[in-house]
């Protein structure tokens, strides 16, 4: 009996452990296009037409701040991590990846930002 309740709750354990999405290069790389947003857990519309351009050379390109700006990034495990041409650092955390649907999250001056995406085709075939 009591090997079957450790057993019932190593298997609860496993199923609630919530993976992270490994987040790797080839499925960043593109542009993308913020679609929805939330600032402090509102939806908000100050981002209506914002983007993040990620390159394979580490570099990102994005609007999010107001202005465009070209940075650098870095990648590891399920963050992308910002280094602005300041020195300061943005870590977004990446909720969840398709292939063509990117959620990420953000604290940026203190204050919580949620990103849906969209990857915009670049190809017109």
């Amino acid at each position: 009996m009591m090997r079957n309740i450790i057993v019932f709750a190593s298997f609860l354990v496993l199923v609630s452990c919530k993976q992270e999405p490994q987040v790797t290069s080839d499925q960043v790389v593109g542009a993308w296009e913020v679609v929805g947003a939330e600032r402090d857990g509102k939806e908000t519309e100050t981002l209506n037409g914002a983007y993040f351009e990620f390159s394979d050379n580490g570099t990102v390109t994005s609007n999010y701040l107001g202005e465009e700006e070209t940075s650098l990034y870095s990648l590891e495990a399920s963050s992308i991590t910002q280094t602005r041409p300041d020195q300061s650092h943005v870590n977004f955390n990446v909720e969840r990846l398709g292939l063509d649907t990117m959620v990420m999250t953000a604290s940026i001056r203190n204050i919580p930002f949620r990103f849906v995406m969209k990857k915009i085709d670049q190809d017109p075939d």
